[in-house]
């Protein structure tokens, strides 16, 4: 791992530890089960392939930390990766071995680095067989769900980064409502896969900077169709019992 010339690492590495995450994993199980009365998942649009895939979505709830890990596990299958704040990652070392490494914005050259590490974590599992899915939060921080999606310029570069032909960046985004219960639901949406090219460089500063607008533009886009989906989300009496729901489908819980 590269270093400052002070012997500072640049950033701290994740840890490839599959017995570690599942065990964590039945954990997390538990903790969504108590939690919450249902997650429901719209992954119709979810690629069928093996790339490697940049997964890109909206940070409102303390749960992002952990949906990718339930995702992966009940769902997608990938050698699953994520950023955290350094801070964060010193503060609670455990995630390193469910695949997070650190980041941290305050010092461009540390960022970089992290950033560098993502793209080559992607680019070099590619099509393999341990393909990794790389959970990345736009917006850098937990922001309030009421708050229009910002996203930072680190994820145009990472974007950029990417081999187009063994890579994919799939938006998603996930909304938490107690509409129905005393208890929380979560509702998941992954969206249409997007490829890198979208990203390439064309020599137009105008253009350039609009590309990061428009990745916050598809994530709120989805995010708004969450919300909408699930507010309108069927109708206890005639839903009572479906495990398939307005295009969600029941990954945990009880239907009504």
């Amino acid at each position: 791992m590269s270093t400052t010339p002070s012997s500072s690492p640049l950033f701290i590495p994740e840890i490839d530890s599959p017995f570690f995450i599942r065990i964590f994993y039945w954990y997390v199980l538990t903790l969504y089960r108590r939690r919450f009365r249902a997650v429901w998942l719209d992954d119709r649009e979810m690629p069928g392939n093996r790339r490697a895939t940049l997964y890109i979505g909206n940070h409102n709830s303390w749960w992002d930390a952990l949906n990718p890990l339930l995702l992966n596990e009940r769902v997608i299958g990938k050698r699953a990766c994520a950023m955290m704040d350094e801070e964060q990652l010193l503060r609670y070392p455990f995630f390193r071995r469910l695949g997070v490494f650190s980041i941290n914005r305050q010092h461009p050259r540390k960022a970089l680095a992290s950033l560098e590490h993502a793209a080559r974590l992607l680019n070099e599992s590619g099509l393999s067989e341990r393909a990794v899915g790389l959970w990345f939060y736009p917006e850098g921080k937990l922001v309030r769900s009421e708050m229009p999606i910002t996203a930072e310029n680190g994820i145009t570069w990472l974007a950029r980064k990417l081999d187009p032909d063994r890579t994919e960046i799939v938006p998603f985004a996930t909304h938490i409502h107690f509409m129905r219960g005393d208890r929380p639901e979560l509702f998941v949406r992954l969206g249409a896969s997007i490829n890198p090219r979208m990203f390439e460089m064309t020599g137009e500063p105008a253009r350039d900077q609009s590309q990061t607008r428009r990745i916050a533009g598809i994530i709120e886009q989805l995010r708004e169709s969450v919300r909408r989906d699930s507010a309108d989300f069927g109708d206890p009496e005639t839903e009572a019992g479906k495990n398939t729901v307005d295009g969600f489908r029941l990954l945990l819980g009880r239907p009504y």
